[in-house]
């Protein structure tokens, strides 16, 4: 399933819980509703009239006793109408009253107000005025009616109290109810948006890490790297992409590697016989030479020199990515590496007038590969040299300094590494500084990558292949040290390799280093 179509249908469902809870909630605000229209146009208004018309009865009683003591027409005239008045407020509460109970207690005033009215008509009858009796007798059921009123309007009015009691409670719980499921419905539209959110985002996050941690080892030159997605969306189908592209990479890279290497020791054998004839030439076994055939024979030379140090670099570097490059490891002072270095730099010394200033503070024996370690030194020379201007001083220095001192280094450029060091170990540090056009920060670390050349200082040199820095990197970390540079635009640099004291001896094969 499309991860667009996941995160939608998530979010749908959440719309339709909320959607749910806002149609319950209305719900039960009609309901609400309709208790308070209740309360106040039916208990209210009947409540209102049970009132009245006990009032009404009362002046009907009070009517019934003038007239029956002064058998004036007046009061029967005032009873009538209070009776008809009554009647008609009767009629309309009964039509009012929703509740059972109410109704029935409506029920048997209408019964007992009936009864009332037919012992009163009795009573006013001509066949009972003469009879003392007989009027006594309805006197007394006239009264016990009239209490009896009193006592069923009592009741209706604790019927509507209750009926009303019962609204309020009602509608007190239909709202309880309405808040708390508008509260429940928050929370949990509020959890679920949290707990769909964390999940969206760790569905997004996750593979996302994981492409650029391999985005990162393809820039750093890792072709065969893959990242393993395993999802049916649109980050799987990217994995898909990506790893096929890793792999076309990673082919194209072996097959440059390996042609570098072919041509590399194809050129090597032509090369040592130029060189072979060169040297002839100059020892003049083949004949004399004058002094411009000379000139040409030294500058082929020469070049030849340059070109074969060019491939020799070019195979380091192809054994370097193989794991094949061998290292000797053995006891070895800093004097037996540092001068065959200032050998081979002494003459591109003198064709620019530069002197070398060696400072070194001691000779201590340390285990290493002096051929190696003589390479990165005359590597570091050789760019100081091509750097460098005319009648200037170049600086060679070494010192010991313990891992503590240097710390602050491998932290800027060994990153985690650093924490890993041991604090008592020592270190041998061998420095080259000049004074050229140095080199700008955001490139300092850029130039130990290969085929990677500053821009900065070519008025000075131009040329090379960038693969000597990177050559000297895999070395120095070959050797377990760190490789860095300090520099400042226009004032020079200083380039530093640290190496631990203490290694093992014999013979090892780098790492692919790349």
């Amino acid at each position: 399933m499309k991860l667009r179509t996941q995160i939608s249908l998530g979010y749908l469902g959440l719309v339709l819980i909320v959607m749910v809870s806002a149609i319950y909630f209305i719900f039960e605000m009609n309901r609400l509703d309709r208790i308070n229209q209740s309360l106040t146009s039916v208990d209210f208004q009947a409540r209102r009239q049970e009132i009245e018309e006990k009032g009404m009865l009362d002046d009907i009683f009070d009517y019934d006793l003038k007239y029956l003591a002064t058998s004036d027409p007046d009061y029967l005239k005032g009873m009538r109408n209070r009776q008809a008045d009554y009647e008609s407020n009767f009629s309309s509460l009964t039509r009012l009253l929703e509740d059972p109970v109410e109704k029935q207690r409506a029920d048997q005033i209408g019964v007992t107000y009936t009864r009332y009215k037919a012992v009163f008509d009795r009573r006013r009858a001509p066949a009972v005025a003469d009879s003392t009796e007989a009027q006594i007798d309805l006197d007394n059921q006239k009264y016990d009616l009239t209490q009896q009123l009193r006592t069923l309007y009592g009741d209706l009015e604790q019927a509507t109290h209750d009926s009303m009691q019962h609204r309020l409670v009602e509608s007190d719980a239909a709202r309880e109810r309405a808040q708390r499921v508008a509260l429940a419905a928050g929370l949990l539209a509020i959890f679920l948006s949290v707990v769909l959110s964390l999940v969206s985002a760790q569905r997004i996050s996750s593979p996302l890490a994981k492409l650029i941690e391999g985005t990162r080892k393809i820039a750093g030159g890792k072709f065969e790297s893959e990242i393993e997605i395993l999802r049916r969306d649109e980050f799987g189908e990217l994995a898909q992409a990506f790893n096929k592209m890793a792999r076309r990479l990673h082919e194209l890279d072996e097959m440059m590697k390996g042609f570098v290497m072919h041509i590399s020791h194809e050129l090597k054998s032509p090369l040592a016989a130029i060189q072979e004839s060169s040297d002839l030439l100059l020892m003049q076994e083949m004949g004399t030479l004058t002094e411009s055939q000379r000139r040409l024979v030294t500058i082929s030379k020469e070049k030849s020199v340059v070109l074969a140090r060019r491939i020799n670099d070019l195979l380091d570097l192809s054994r370097i990515d193989a794991g094949v490059m061998e290292y000797q490891f053995v006891p070895s002072r800093l004097s037996e590496v540092l001068q065959p270095a200032i050998e081979t730099a002494t003459p591109l010394l003198r064709e620019k007038n530069l002197t070398l200033s060696p400072a070194v503070e001691s000779d201590t024996e340390i285990t290493m590969d002096p051929h190696r370690i003589t390479q990165v030194i005359e590597n570091l020379l050789s760019n100081a040299i091509k750097f460098s201007r005319n009648d200037s001083i170049i600086c060679l220095k070494s010192r010991q300094a313990s891992a503590l001192e240097l710390q602050p280094v491998f932290q800027s450029w060994d990153g985690a590494a650093a924490k890993m060091r041991n604090a008592g170990a020592r270190f041998l540090v061998v420095t080259v500084e000049d004074n050229g056009p140095g080199i700008p920060v955001r490139e300092s670390k850029k130039i130990f990558e290969r085929f990677y050349q500053t821009s900065h200082g070519k008025q000075y040199f131009q040329g090379g292949t960038g693969l000597g820095l990177a050559i000297c990197k895999s070395i120095v970390e070959a050797h377990q040290g760190l490789i860095w540079v300090e520099s400042e635009v226009d004032r020079g640099s200083r380039f530093s390799f640290a190496i631990p004291e203490g290694l093992a001896t014999g013979l090892r094969k780098s790492d692919h280093v790349v």
